[in-house]
């Protein structure tokens, strides 16, 4: 059997509750709904006493089937962790371009990339989110030459998002990060760590500036953090995506004028649901190297 029970996280403070559903083999799930979070409480022990198929403890691996289409315009329940959506992300290979992403998640998309980590906060990026064919038609321009195996992507994506990295760091943009940190209240609690922090950032980035002269590459890597965080982020919404590395920059800088504010592209990600009959890697078994090869602990 599969109980679902609507529990508010205030709910949690009862430790008896837990102890109770524990002794009676339940498994716990993050459950976010259009409300709000709640647990997702499901019983893996059946009505006789014995094993039952637990749905959705029970995880599906087969990434062609792929259940969590995570729509927040219909309320669907993402009852999944996090691990599940590292597990079962790729990079889709062919789009259908009847399936739109819901303004609501396009909201969400710019949330992440808003809200990455970045070195000392610096945030040196800017990002191009592509909707119309006309503006992913810009986009292909960067591709169609050297990259064609990228542009029926591109072109057939509900969005496409360039990630683009800053050319330089300045003092005035800094002092923009630096208000702005003070409006969010960041140093409502300590006035004095407002120059405090504008120091130790400008100790970190004059490093790369000065020292090592990397600071080019440096910024580069804050988008790449983005771009990680945001694969996830777009997986855990049911959102299929591929970044492309494969893209002539100058090409597409010019299309959007990039440089001339200050800005060059790096990477494009297109965003969308995919085909599935012509995305031949959704049918393909996901492939990493063990845990020997890559991990140490100590």
């Amino acid at each position: 059997m599969c109980a679902h029970v609507g529990t508010s996280w205030d709910d949690l403070r009862f430790g008896g509750f837990i102890q109770q559903a524990i002794s009676l083999k339940y498994c716990f799930l993050l459950t976010t709904t259009m409300n709000g979070t709640h647990l997702a409480m499901h019983s893996t022990q059946g009505s006789d006493g014995g094993s039952s198929q637990p749905f959705p403890c029970s995880m599906k691996t087969d990434r062609t089937q792929k259940m969590l289409q995570t729509e927040s315009t219909n309320g669907n329940a993402a009852e999944y962790d996090i691990v599940h959506f590292a597990k079962n992300r790729y990079s889709a290979k062919a789009y259908d371009p009847s399936r739109k992403i819901s303004d609501q998640d396009v909201e969400k998309i710019k949330e992440l990339l808003r809200y990455s980590a970045s070195s000392v906060n610096s945030q040196p990026w800017h990002f191009i989110l592509a909707s119309s064919d006309e503006a992913k038609e810009k986009i292909a321009k960067s591709t169609d030459r050297i990259y064609p195996f990228n542009s029926n992507s591109i072109r057939k994506a509900s969005h496409v998002v360039v990630f683009c990295s800053k050319l330089d760091i300045e003092e005035d943009y800094l002092q923009r990060v630096l208000q702005q940190e003070e409006k969010d209240g960041r140093f409502a609690a300590d006035p004095a760590m407002k120059d405090r922090m504008h120091a130790g950032r400008n100790m970190f980035i004059n490093i790369h500036k000065q020292d090592m002269k990397d600071v080019q590459h440096w910024m580069d890597k804050q988008v790449y953090l983005n771009i990680g965080s945001f694969l996830l982020g777009v997986s855990a919404m049911g959102i299929d995506a591929t970044p492309m590395e494969g893209i002539e920059v100058k090409v597409l800088d010019d299309e959007f004028g990039l440089r001339e504010r200050g800005y060059s592209s790096l990477v494009a990600v297109t965003l969308g649901y995919h085909d599935p009959e012509a995305d031949y890697n959704a049918k393909l078994t996901k492939s990493r190297l063990p845990y020997a090869e890559i991990l140490t602990e100590v």
